[in-house]
């Protein structure tokens, strides 16, 4: 009696066992899982802040561009009101490069 007591207490056990393994099996590849999930967007992140900072020079640069063509007008506003350029046969022409 007491041997086919313990004999069914160690078959339930080793179901248990069973179990438990199986269970710490699927959490491992649950976590597995995670772990891929969470590589894969720190790359994403990686990426759109990349293509954030890529997008932020262009625009500084575009604002560089207009403020050196605002420059080039002014200055040649200034030096044709106060440097005019010597008159030829009555006309004064002038070439302006921006």
């Amino acid at each position: 009696m007491v041997l086919s007591a313990v004999q069914s207490k160690n078959e339930k056990l080793k179901e248990d066992l069973e179990r438990e393994q199986q269970w710490h099996d699927e959490q491992v590849q649950i976590l597995n899982a995670f772990k891929e999930i969470e590589e894969k967007m720190k790359k994403e992140v990686l990426t759109d802040s990349e293509k954030r900072e890529f997008q932020e020079l262009k625009n500084q640069m575009l604002e560089l561009k207009e403020h050196r063509k605002k420059l080039l007008n002014t200055l040649g506003e200034f030096l044709e009101e106060h440097f005019p350029l010597p008159e030829r046969n009555g006309n004064a022409k002038r070439k302006v490069n921006c």
